[in-house]
């Protein structure tokens, strides 16, 4: 599914370019980034999936279940699942030395250790859904040099559905 238009991923948000219209448009960013900084992980995922997948192909239920399993703070090593670390930058390269602070994610929490996760899992579990409604077998064939393979090996493998089977392809002699 691809639609013929992006969503907005704020309420309300129109596309004039009035002052006013700016000034509200500002506002409710803002009110949304509040509501989102508020939310787990997993809300956060279906707050965001739930504006591009139509109730009418995938159920609130049945998105909701996608999220919460595709990030299941039992499965990611950090309670918020991608935690974000505050580090002093230091810069001695300049006469006089200056220090500033920067944020980091940390996207190495998943159960393979590689960012991979955070995509393949709720991509997986997608899959895993749309063979089952459909009762129809798909067969995914990942070619990598990397940590691709263990990722979708990995989700493949949790969500344990006879109709999702994969395929991993090591290039020989380049691991």
């Amino acid at each position: 599914f691809v639609p013929s238009s992006l969503p907005s991923l704020f309420n309300n948000e129109s596309n004039s370019s009035s002052s006013s219209s700016s000034s509200s448009s500002s506002t409710s960013r803002q009110h949304q980034f509040e509501i989102w900084s508020q939310m787990s992980f997993a809300q956060l995922a279906y707050d965001i999936l739930r504006k591009f997948i139509s109730s009418i192909e995938i159920s609130d239920v049945d998105l909701q279940y996608i999220c919460e399993r595709s990030f299941a703070v039992d499965v990611f090593d950090d309670e918020c699942i991608i935690p974000i670390k505050k580090v002093q930058v230091v810069d001695n390269n300049s006469n006089k030395s200056s220090s500033s602070m920067m944020y980091i994610a940390e996207l190495f929490t998943g159960p393979t250790m590689c960012f991979k996760d955070f995509g393949m899992r709720p991509v997986i579990h997608l899959l895993s859904y749309f063979a089952t409604k459909r009762n129809q077998p798909i067969t995914l064939l990942v070619s990598t040099t990397g940590d691709t393979g263990p990722a979708a090996v990995n989700a493949v493998h949790e969500v344990a559905n006879p109709l999702l089977t994969i395929l991993v392809h090591y290039p020989h002699g380049q691991i």
